[in-house]
């Protein structure tokens, strides 16, 4: 995404703030707060409660190094010492495929996901804690300086209007 970025001289990048603001391939400006990510659990398993989560033998989450929420989801697994088997797949929904297909008892997806499911997931369990928070931002680049447009649409992502779209697929203020 940042070689993407640097190569053809874009103005924002929309992202986690922990990765973005730990690079040093594209220099950011400043960034802009979109919302807050939240990690839930899907299963078709009867379980109520996270605590269970760790009694299903098989479980997926995406990418742990390339994923915002495969790492949240990495982190979690290790703070909980949840000993099932893990399967990481590439992306948030090839975890709900798996699920979906039986393939694993389990996975772990993002609040836009965990809603698209509903009705072809049993369960689907919020994970309020046990990873660093997951803040999406709009970061500002250098190239937004000569794009009179660009400070314009940082004005209109952080308006209300954008807010309660961001909230209803998912992000949380």
């Amino acid at each position: 995404m940042l070689a993407q970025a640097d190569a053809n001289d874009l103005s924002i990048v929309i992202g986690d703030e922990a990765f973005l603001g730990s690079q040093d391939k594209v220099p950011v400006k400043e960034m802009a707060n979109l919302g807050k990510g939240e990690l839930y659990f899907i299963t078709n398993a009867e379980i109520k409660d996270i605590s269970e989560i760790g009694t299903l033998a098989k479980l997926a989450i995406p990418q742990s190094a390339k994923t915002i929420y495969g790492g949240a989801a990495a982190e979690y697994i290790a703070n909980a010492g949840i000993k099932s088997e893990i399967i990481e797949v590439a992306s948030v929904p090839q975890v709900s495929t798996y699920v979906i297909s039986g393939d694993v008892d389990g996975g772990f997806v993002n609040a836009t996901e965990a809603a698209a499911l509903a009705g072809k997931v049993r369960t689907a369990l919020l994970i309020s804690e046990g990873y660093k928070p997951i803040k999406i931002v709009a970061a500002r680049l250098e190239a937004c300086d000569r794009e009179a447009a660009c400070e314009r649409f940082l004005e209109i992502l952080q308006s209300e209007k954008s807010q309660e779209i961001f909230a209803k697929f998912g992000l949380k203020k």
